[in-house]
């Protein structure tokens, strides 16, 4: 039989959080699940609890995207470098197919690295899924449209 021991509650002292989408992921690569909080409105603001391993978290103050424009873009987690730490990657399947990525740097911070497009157009009935497909240690991309037909395309991780 499992039971729980509930923890006392961790309050950020921020105020504003009903547009941001809580993760998880071990972004320093310890072993411990580590909390992501992301928000893409027109701006993309993240914010990280890296896990003490006790069930509390130290808090990490905001990274913010210079580019405008995230309201259609999902956020998804994957170790997109094989490097065993959690990485973010947003993709955009409106008409058009945009990703970025950000890399891990083991502290809680991310490298954000350029956009990456496709050329064809019509991928707004598209899910983006995360997985290991070809079994070499890291995350590549999954999208699949079950419309009329079952479509699927898959971006195997280049890094």
């Amino acid at each position: 039989m499992s039971t729980f021991t509930f923890l006392p509650k961790q309050d950020r002292s921020e105020r504003g959080w009903s547009d941001y989408e809580v993760l998880t992921g071990d972004v320093n690569g310890d072993g411990r699940t580590d909390l992501i909080w992301n928000e893409t409105t027109d701006t993309n603001r993240t914010y990280v609890g890296l896990s003490n391993g006790n069930g509390t978290f130290t808090f990490l103050g905001a990274q913010d995207r210079s580019e405008r424009g995230w309201s259609d873009y999902e956020v998804l987690t994957g170790d997109v470098n094989g490097d065993g730490r959690t990485d973010l990657i947003w993709n955009e399947t409106t008409d058009t197919n945009r990703t970025y990525v950000g890399l891990s740097n083991g502290n809680g911070t991310f490298t954000f690295l350029g956009a990456q497009d496709r050329s064809e157009r019509g991928w707004s009935n598209y899910d983006v899924l995360t997985g290991d497909v070809n079994g070499n240690g890291r995350t590549d991309l999954i999208w699949n449209e079950t419309t009329n037909t079952n479509r699927t395309y898959v971006r195997l991780s280049a890094l």
